[in-house]
């Protein structure tokens, strides 16, 4: 007994199907947002979405560079539930930390000239 040939097969499915025109997608203007969105409608965000981005007085956003670190699960803990307690970044509290650090540890400032920047 033979099979029939387009027996589970989604090729010839598709070649079934009536073809659709290609029509460029539409363009939203203002006037439709206006008209399905009405001046009412508020997007809501969830609470952990942070509207604000903090910036320390006088500092300027920089170009960031990634650095990996073990912490201790239990101080990683700590930091995690701080943050979110906090409605802020882990990333923010760490560079705050480094930052308050480098000032007031028991560290010796280097020369601008000594070290290398590059990574």
């Amino acid at each position: 007994m033979s099979k029939p040939s387009n027996r589970g097969s989604l090729i010839g499915l598709k070649s079934s199907l009536p073809a659709m025109p290609r029509v460029a997608p539409v363009a939203f203007t203002a006037e439709m947002e206006q008209r399905i969105l009405h001046d009412d409608n508020e997007v809501s965000l969830h609470k952990a979405v942070s509207k604000d981005v903090f910036l320390a007085p006088g500092r300027r956003k920089e170009p960031a560079v990634l650095m990996n670190a073990k912490l201790p699960v239990s101080l990683h803990s700590r930091l995690k539930r701080t943050a979110q307690f906090n409605d802020i970044s882990m990333t923010d509290i760490l560079i705050r930390a480094i930052e308050v650090e480098l000032e007031t540890g028991p560290y010796t400032a280097p020369p601008d000239t000594w070290g290398s920047d590059s990574l």
